[in-house]
């Protein structure tokens, strides 16, 4: 009696303790399937970011042209490549199709040559298309900082420079507009009749065309310019920015570029645009009954109706 009752306590144990490890490995399974799903989703995303990180340093590189644009080049350039190889060949009396196969082979040779050329060329630029977003992010840190800070770094330049202020002239702007002419002759003039032999001119913007023709007209005073490019490499320092910090604010910038040019493709077809088709179609068809050539006109108008559907379909759709 007391045997089977130990049996049968032994085998509910041990049946608990089965029951209990299928349902942790069903957990595990569960959170495993959860985690595998959030890297996946993670790698897409760092997969997008990455092709318009791409996309915005080909597009620069290759001075606004697109993707598509870009593709057609290379295949003209090889075409005309190919042309003229198939002609340097033809003439050295070798058979048409020989030719043909020489200039083409001379063509993917070439082609292949100017991409490894364009890469290595393509990874400088990408460093200084970063530097030059991180030295419009640091200047634009800089015109925003308190007047306080602000001094504090031009004080900072200054004993850097060891520029004696007794014997020199500081000015300092941190605006955000070009530094007119008005201000360099006033600043000129204070010079002269307080008998300072340099001005220093320490601003977050360029000097204006009309302000350097007036130092290059008036060399009395000697002025030392410390303006973008020179002020960036003293607080650069102080505004450290990484590459990551760069390629988030690339991608932001083509996201809001993205998003406008959803925008106009929705303008293209708001309801806005319909009565200016029908309009033009209705005339365009009054005015085929008074002419020679009626059946253009009537083509035109068909075309312009068949845009004002179209657009009319695509409006309502979208509601």
């Amino acid at each position: 009696m007391l045997s089977t009752i130990a049996t049968k306590l032994l085998c509910l144990y041990f049946a608990n303790l089965i029951q209990k490890h299928h349902i942790k490995q069903r957990i595990s399974d569960s959170h495993l399937c959860y985690k595998a799903e959030y890297l996946s989703i993670i790698t897409i995303m760092e997969v997008k970011l990455e092709k318009t990180l791409n996309s915005y340093f080909k597009q620069k590189f290759s001075g606004g042209r697109s993707t598509l644009a870009r593709i057609v080049d290379t295949v003209f350039f090889g075409f005309i490549i190919m042309l003229l190889g198939y002609r340097y060949f033809a003439r050295q009396r070798i058979a048409w199709y020989v030719s043909a196969a020489l200039g083409a082979a001379a063509a993917v040779l070439i082609i292949i040559a100017y991409r490894i050329i364009s890469s290595m060329r393509f990874e400088r630029f990408i460093v200084h298309e970063r530097e030059r977003i991180r030295k419009e992010l640091v200047l634009s840190r800089l015109s925003i900082l308190p007047e306080t800070d602000y001094a504090k770094v031009v004080e900072s330049i200054i004993k850097v420079e060891r520029i004696d202020k007794r014997f020199c002239m500081v000015l300092s702007y941190q605006n955000i507009e070009e530094i007119c002419a008005d201000e360099i002759a006033k600043a000129y003039r204070s010079a002269v009749s307080n008998g300072y032999e340099k001005v220093y001119v320490i601003s977050c913007s360029r000097l204006s065309a009309k302000a350097q023709d007036f130092l290059s007209a008036n060399k009395q005073i000697a002025f030392i310019i410390y303006t973008q490019e020179k002020l960036y490499e003293y607080t650069k320092r102080l505004f450290p920015i990484t590459d990551d910090e760069i390629d988030s604010v690339i991608i932001e910038r083509e996201s809001k570029k993205r998003e406008q040019r959803r925008n106009k493709y929705k303008d293209s077809f708001a309801k806005s645009r319909l009565t200016p088709y029908f309009l033009l179609g209705g005339f365009l068809l009054l005015a085929s009954l008074f002419v020679r050539f009626s059946l253009y006109y009537r083509l035109l108008a068909g075309l312009c109706f068949g845009m004002g559907f179209t657009v009319s379909m695509i409006s309502r759709g979208r509601e």
